[in-house]
């Protein structure tokens, strides 16, 4: 978390059911929750390669490694992706989509 204070920040639907955020995280709050996780917890915990949810929060590096991971399973292989990714693609793709900086500079959290 790097020591910011929590923030509350409007994130919209996106464009592809597939790759939607907010549909994503709504099935992972869901599918945390039926794990058995605590629901005022961690947002991201890890999952162990047998599919068992931890219970302590996941750590930059490992963020960034199920990052790395998950774009070689969808075929990225060619593709430098690291935990700072997502937040690099959310001002890149929105940039391109004409999106206002001062928007961009609120959701990133600069």
């Amino acid at each position: 978390m790097k020591g910011r204070p929590a923030r509350d920040v409007v994130v919209s639907y996106g464009e592809s059911v597939d790759t939607c955020a907010v549909r994503c995280w709504i099935a992972w709050k869901e599918a945390k929750l039926a794990a058995g996780a605590a629901p005022d917890g961690p947002a991201y915990l890890p999952v162990s390669q047998w599919g068992e949810l931890g219970t302590e929060r996941l750590s930059p590096d490992g963020c960034g490694r199920a990052m790395s991971r998950s774009a070689r399973y969808a075929g990225m292989a060619g593709r430098r992706i690291t935990g700072h990714s997502g937040r690099r693609g959310l001002v890149t793709t929105g940039r391109k989509r004409g999106k206002r900086p001062e928007k961009l500079r609120t959701q990133g959290g600069w």
